[in-house]
């Protein structure tokens, strides 16, 4: 099951845990357009293909947003499905 995390969360997850990825599942031109500083592209169009070399711990705990378009809760529970086991949703999308 996945979760939704808030901004300041996911803020102190990152500053706080010593493994933690975070992804920004939105395609290419978006990302190029602003994304957070410690995220890794990863689009939902190739999520299958490129996640395992990005997180390969299935264990890791893992930040997932979007344009708060949804997009995020599909690759977050696709992720779950792949065998990953903490993936959260970040609230608001890159906005936020």
């Amino acid at each position: 099951m996945t979760s939704a995390i808030s901004p300041e969360d996911a803020k102190d997850l990152i500053h706080g845990r010593g493994s933690v990825a975070v992804l920004d599942v939105r395609e290419h031109g978006q990302y190029g357009e602003g994304h957070l500083l410690f995220a890794s592209s990863c689009p939902y169009s190739v999520l299958e293909i490129k996640v395992p070399r990005l997180v390969p711990d299935y264990a890791s705990a893992v930040i997932v947003y979007d344009e708060n378009d949804g997009i995020a809760l599909r690759a977050a529970e696709r992720m779950t499905a792949m065998g990953y086991s903490d993936v959260c949703v970040m609230d608001g999308g890159a906005r936020a």
